[in-house]
């Protein structure tokens, strides 16, 4: 299968979790702005999943950069349901050292919202459970 490749903001970047001795994944958070016919935009944020060494893909861009992200689509069922997975491979910014002032603000801003106007909010890091009853 083909990489599928997006272009976006980085709206976050979250911590790395380890998985066991020899499996580490990150997430990464990127806002990609939609166009409607009657011109209307909304913004979707879409998780990307990064393994091991891919993770080294993330320390090369900052929140707020515009960027481009190639990843595979694939997904896992258990118990009955399904659960898509994007599992990326590259990271490439988008722009001389990064993004305009504008876009590094808006990330901010919607930062700030989603946080309830805190702007030290951190997302929790999940306990590193391995009696979770996941399939991934």
């Amino acid at each position: 299968m083909q990489p599928i490749t997006i272009q976006g903001v980085v709206y976050r970047i979250l911590p790395q979790i380890q998985k066991g001795d020899n499996f580490t994944i990150q997430e990464i958070v990127i806002s990609v702005t939609e166009t409607y016919r009657n011109g209307n935009t909304k913004d979707h944020l879409i998780p990307i999943q990064f393994n091991n060494q891919r993770c080294d893909e993330i320390q090369k861009v900052a929140e707020g950069e515009q960027v481009e992200v190639k990843f595979n689509l694939s997904g896992n069922e258990w118990n009955g349901k399904f659960f898509p997975k994007l599992q990326g491979w590259t990271i490439t910014s988008l722009g001389a050292n990064g993004s305009s002032e504008a876009v590094r603000n808006e990330a901010q801003r919607q930062r700030e919202m989603s946080s309830g106007g805190n702007s030290n909010y951190q997302a929790p890091i999940p306990p590193n459970d391995d009696n979770l009853d996941l399939p991934f």
